[in-house]
């Protein structure tokens, strides 16, 4: 059986590209094995938006937002609302329309060209002939992406060329709104150049050293620095949950599935056959061994057994009282009487309690001194990708 699909790199790149490639794919399997043939044709409708902008002089801060910042606490607002925000949002809306000829004598030339024209046309009249939809085996199915549904309802349906007309139509009238539409690329300001945050912040004025100009700059940067320390110490939360919340799943299995193989997420099994590769390396038991992680570790002459879980707990809690806390606690100190002035007078870098950078790398640990490279979150991160959620495999060793 022969394939013949024409695109462009406009419908490829487009939201309905993978609808009309699961078409074509759903076409091809149905009739590997029937005389039945069917031609489409695809009609493709977008609009792309010209950005739509906050009015700054109309934005209005919360609250909460303005108490923390009157109150100096700098650190907390940054943490909570983060070092940016979002100005301006550019929209964009797409309208399909799937065609569907089948014939068992091959294509109709006369046919597939009243498609083409149909499908170009909103206004029906001007295609010339006419043919009837239910004789011709003709099917129209369509897609919207970023348009508003009239009453609420979340479907298009067209049962004569006539209706795809109107529809066509209303999707193009839709289209015109400029708040509609799914966001196709917005624009992220910092919160230091936001008109509302200088002003509640009284950032025109001189701070020690630092001009208007340079307080913005240091607000800019701290607070990025913020965020990231921020994300860092989420992440391994996060981490930590995943393997808190594995090692539960794995305790869960019977005893008699410990020398079941674990799912391998990874694995480019063929889920057809009973053979695999031998990618599958952790059983239920050998997984459940490598979260408990067991150590016996001695440190002044003193041995002690250790565990993944309050290892990685213990590195989580090194990281904030030794590095995140001083260097936020440096970053609000008072200066010339404006509590958290320090962070719009001087760079993090120059802060003794930030000043430890390796301690801003993925996969580190706290030695007492600085970071260093932790191997329980090297041993332990692949494991979790990989094998959590713990399922058992379809594969498993023959017997």
């Amino acid at each position: 059986m022969t394939v013949s699909v024409t695109t462009s790199d406009e419908l490829t790149t487009s939201q309905g590209w993978g609808n009309i490639a699961s078409s074509v794919q759903k076409t091809v399997l149905m009739e590997s094995e029937s005389r039945t043939r069917t031609q489409k044709v695809w009609a493709f409708m977008s609009v792309d938006k010209y950005y739509i902008s906050i009015d700054e002089n109309r934005m209005l801060l919360t609250d909460d937002a303005r108490n923390l910042i009157n109150t100096g606490l700098y650190v907390t607002f940054f943490q909570v609302c983060g070092p940016s925000f979002i100005r301006s949002a550019r929209r964009a809306s797409e309208f399909h329309g799937i065609f569907s000829y089948k014939s068992e004598t091959g294509s109709s030339t006369e046919t597939v060209s009243y498609l083409r024209r149909a499908a170009q046309s909103s206004v029906v009249s001007q295609t010339k002939g006419g043919i009837d939809l239910e004789s011709k085996q003709v099917t129209i199915e369509m897609k919207a992406y970023g348009i508003s549904m009239p009453g609420g309802g979340n479907a298009f349906a067209a049962r004569s060329f006539e209706a795809y007309g109107s529809t066509m139509d209303y999707a193009f009238q839709t289209m015109m709104d400029p708040h509609s539409g799914f966001v196709k690329s917005i624009e992220v300001v910092p919160w230091a150049n936001n008109v509302r945050f200088q002003a509640v912040a009284r950032m025109e004025n001189m701070l020690g050293d630092s001009n208007a100009f340079m307080r913005r700059f240091y607000v800019i940067v701290n607070s990025e620095h913020i965020a990231r320390m921020d994300n860092i110490l989420r992440n391994r939360m996060a981490v930590f949950n995943i393997m808190v919340s594995c090692l539960g799943e794995v305790n869960a299995f019977p005893l008699e599935s410990d020398g079941q193989f674990i799912r391998d997420k990874y694995s480019v099994c063929d889920p057809n056959t009973g053979v695999c590769d031998p990618a599958l390396t952790f059983t239920v038991r050998s997984l459940r061994l490598a979260l408990i992680g067991q150590v016996e570790e001695t440190i002044n002459s003193i041995t002690t057994t250790t565990y993944s879980v309050t290892r990685y707990a213990d590195e989580m809690n090194s990281y904030l009282d030794f590095y995140m806390g001083p260097c936020l606690t440096d970053l609000q100190r008072s200066v010339d009487g404006v509590v958290g002035g320090e962070m719009q007078r001087a760079h993090w870098s120059t802060q003794p309690g930030c000043q430890e950078i390796s301690c801003l790398f993925s996969g580190t640990k706290w030695n007492g001194s600085t970071c260093e490279r932790s191997t329980i979150v090297d041993d332990l991160t692949w494991v979790l990708e990989r094998y959590c959620p713990a399922l058992i495999s379809i594969h498993q060793p023959s017997s």
